[in-house]
């Protein structure tokens, strides 16, 4: 890269804070010119780790001085803003989910196949060793497997009201299996990009007033006869162990994602493997961003990704019916 790009982040929420501003002001490939957030106190909060940066509630007022923007609000809104991101040719890096529904995903589509621009889904987990070293390993157990991905996150602290207001929000508009499940539905393909032809969800509120359910199962089955169990816990008073497990025709493999512990059996012998500590690898999502934008061509998680993990995680939603409780 000749030079940094000019970039602005787009909603200046907790994941802005803690994970996209850190990594833009950490990374030699990018110079961030803007932080827009139509609220005060979240552009005011976040300018103190870049007090010279321009701030504003209107991020049409920096499209004359960014050239890629960092997209971090909530998919009920970021649709509209990436489509017009792209019209005006500016590469987007997108949080996921990428929308809350298929029909606003393919309007979204067509905004990207119709730009010159890059589009990049915010897969941030999937660029960890941990999730590399994960898929070579599930690749040498054979086909078909059986895997199984618990993650437990976002616990409930009764002293912290405004992260419960957080998840709440999102549970209002969307689900856990969207927001958090996601991100291993696009880990899982990292292993096995066969579609997934079949689709069985549940789903409960065990913290009681929640607009959502809180813990979700789904049982998925690729096309090739693979299976993925998937798990994922919000709110809960404690966390149970997060793991990965999988099942083939040559051995298993059983990994805890908190501190990378692993059991490995292959072809009847026991191989001993310590895997990194799964992470979100702010930094190679970057790394890629940029390298596509010199490019011109996505080498990191694209549209097709993304819409991937979407129609799998809203299949699961419509399995259950839960979400329809809310209305329209």
């Amino acid at each position: 890269m000749t030079r940094p790009i000019r970039t602005a982040l787009i909603g200046c929420g907790a994941i802005a804070e803690q994970g996209h501003l850190p990594a833009l002001l950490a990374h030699p490939d990018f110079h961030v010119v803007g932080l827009c957030d139509p609220h005060v106190e979240p552009r005011a909060r976040l300018a103190r780790q870049v007090p010279s940066v321009r701030q504003v509630a209107d991020y049409r007022e920096l499209l004359d001085e960014a050239e890629a923007f960092v997209l971090a609000v909530h998919p009920e809104i970021s649709v509209a803003i990436a489509m017009d991101l792209l019209t005006h040719g500016k590469h987007v890096l997108d949080e996921k989910p990428l929308a809350n529904s298929l029909a606003d995903a393919e309007r979204l589509q067509a905004a990207v196949e119709a730009s010159s621009a890059i589009y990049q889904v915010g897969f941030v987990f999937r660029y960890s060793a941990f999730a590399e070293q994960l898929a070579e390993l599930i690749g040498q157990l054979g086909n078909p497997v059986s895997a199984s991905i618990r993650i437990f996150d976002e616990r409930l602290d009764p002293r912290d009201a405004a992260h419960r207001a957080r998840i709440e929000g999102i549970l209002q508009h969307s689900s856990a299996i969207t927001h958090e499940g996601s991100h291993f539905i696009d880990l899982a393909r990292q292993w096995n990009r066969t579609p997934f032809t079949s689709v069985h969800a549940t789903a409960v509120r065990t913290t009681p007033g929640l607009p959502g359910p809180n813990v979700w199962h789904a049982n998925l089955q690729h096309a090739d006869g693979a299976m993925l169990h998937l798990t994922i816990g919000w709110l809960l008073p404690t966390l149970p162990q997060s793991s990965v497990h999988a099942v083939g025709p040559h051995g298993w493999l059983h990994a805890l994602p908190a501190g990378g512990a692993a059991q490995y059996h292959l072809h009847g012998q026991s191989q001993p493997h310590t895997l990194p500590q799964m992470c979100q690898h702010w930094a190679g999502q970057l790394n890629h961003f940029a390298r596509a934008i010199e490019t011109g061509r996505t080498s990191g998680a694209t549209f097709e990704d993304g819409y991937a993990a979407l129609t799998t995680t809203l299949a699961c939603e419509a399995a259950t019916g839960i979400l329809r409780e809310k209305g329209p």
